[in-house]
């Protein structure tokens, strides 16, 4: 019995957006392979809401990050963060507001592609090397620090405890949500995740949109978040009357 990381596709496709153009994506995808029996999941998936699996936290950041775009400049104008890197917002109808954007994938795809980009960016300098996919997932579920120090640890000390160093790196993240058990290495953590990757991919090759992946796809995707969002009017933020 394999298990994997509940990767939504949509979250993939955006990671797949980040990568330079003509890389070699190591994701090609036979018919064969595209065909098999889906691998079981884990039943552990709650570290993050909405189809892009972004927790508090990880939301505002990314939210905040992004307040040079102008269909995310109005929330993100609402969004303050402490000296250690702390996310809120003081009004709390307007939180819970911004944290139900999560559930617009109009709004949710486009902030995790912008995200991607720039996480794409930061591990290329902080790693030496092009970010892959299973980099770029650590990012976007751990943060950008986190997920360097946790991927340089995975290739500098890939038998050390995947536990201890991931409750050390990221305290306040789930472990059992990203660690298979309590004896994997740091290793083990490394194919679990290119593994779950690799399910994702087949998801995707079963849904026929790998077919459709173009590197022109970039330039067309930031005209149509920009379309969708068009008409969402950042600056008034409003809550459901329970």
């Amino acid at each position: 019995m394999s298990f994997v990381l509940d990767v939504p596709v949509q979250l993939l496709m955006a990671l797949l957006l980040a990568m330079p153009a003509g890389e070699d994506l190591h994701l090609a995808v036979s018919p064969e392979v595209a065909e098999a029996p889906p691998p079981v999941v884990r039943a552990y998936q709650g570290f993050g809401e909405g189809g892009f699996k972004f927790r508090e936290q990880s939301w505002l950041e990314a939210l905040k990050s992004q307040q040079d775009v102008a269909e995310f400049r109005g929330y993100a104008r609402r969004i303050f963060h402490t000296s250690d890197g702390f996310h809120y917002v003081p009004n709390d109808a307007e939180r819970r507001a911004i944290l139900g954007l999560r559930d617009i994938p109009a709004i949710a795809q486009g902030v995790s592609a912008r995200l991607a980009q720039r996480n794409a960016r930061r591990l290329r300098m902080a790693l030496g090397r092009t970010a892959n996919p299973s980099d770029l997932y650590l990012a976007h579920c751990l943060g950008i620090s986190e997920a360097t120090a946790l991927v340089k640890l995975i290739e500098q000390r890939p038998r050390d405890p995947a536990y201890f160093h991931v409750a050390k790196i990221a305290p306040d993240f789930p472990i059992e949500a990203l660690v298979p058990h309590r004896t994997a290495t740091l290793s083990d953590l490394r194919a679990f995740v290119d593994g779950s990757i690799v399910a994702a991919t087949q998801a995707a090759a079963r849904q026929n949109l790998l077919r459709t992946w173009q590197p022109d796809l970039r330039d067309s995707f930031a005209g149509l978040v920009a379309g969708q969002n068009h008409n969402l009017e950042p600056e008034r933020l409003t809550v459901a009357t329970p």
